[in-house]
């Protein structure tokens, strides 16, 4: 039987700028992340995110689930930040460092609306790693 948790964050509708609602995201990623290490110290035998089958896919503009690793297995697919924190979670949990990095664009449609898309990415002593790019992404936006 699992928890779930839910939380609506009206700080976000305010005038913050992307830089700092970036740095709240990392936020609430790094406690995914450490979820993730918890659920990984106690199934060692959980397949790699890569090796998993699972698939990259957006959630709705607005929307923004976060999911651990069981529940990304269970379902199959995940978007940025639920990947990206999976995979800091591996390396973090077999001593290498790693953390979420959240990047931010704005995107002007044709009648004047700004959303503002965030990403997230790994930052490990490896380099900067986009498991969502690699788990299809680009393939899907494309397509």
């Amino acid at each position: 039987m699992g928890i779930d948790i839910s939380a609506q964050l009206g700080t976000f509708d305010g005038p913050l700028h992307p830089d700092r609602m970036a740095a709240l995201l990392a936020n609430w990623i790094n406690a995914l992340v450490a979820t993730n290490v918890a659920y990984l110290e106690m199934y060692p035998n959980t397949p790699g995110l890569y090796q998993s089958g699972v698939f990259y896919q957006e959630e709705e503009i607005g929307l923004e689930d976060f999911f651990d690793i069981p529940t990304v297995l269970l379902q199959g697919y995940a978007d940025c930040e639920d990947l990206a924190a999976w995979r800091c979670a591996e390396y973090l949990s077999v001593g290498e460092w790693a953390y979420p990095v959240v990047s931010w664009e704005a995107i002007e449609h044709d009648n004047g609306v700004i959303d503002i898309l965030f990403h997230v990415r790994v930052q490990s002593r490896f380099g900067l790693e986009d498991p969502s790019e690699i788990l299809g992404m680009g393939q899907r936006l494309a397509g």
